[in-house]
């Protein structure tokens, strides 16, 4: 069974469902972020565990996302 994906929001230059940045939906409750890759010096700034990420995108579209989530999507 594959998981039910919406993009919400993405930057002007990406296309498709899974270009970059973009903001996703997944079912009901949650919401996937596909951005940059992080350079090592943050990653070991930030001290991040095995088996968990970040990623980094634009404050723009991350706000534009949420908003129109608010908005019932």
């Amino acid at each position: 069974m594959t998981k039910p994906l919406r993009r919400i929001t993405h930057s002007p230059k990406s296309d498709g469902l899974n270009s970059c940045p973009t903001v996703l939906e997944e079912g009901d409750s949650d919401v996937i972020l596909q951005g940059y890759e992080l350079d090592e010096e943050t990653r070991r700034i930030l001290n991040i565990p095995s088996g968990e990420n970040a990623i980094r995108m634009p404050k723009t579209l991350y706000l534009e996302g949420a908003r129109r989530l608010a908005e019932g999507g």
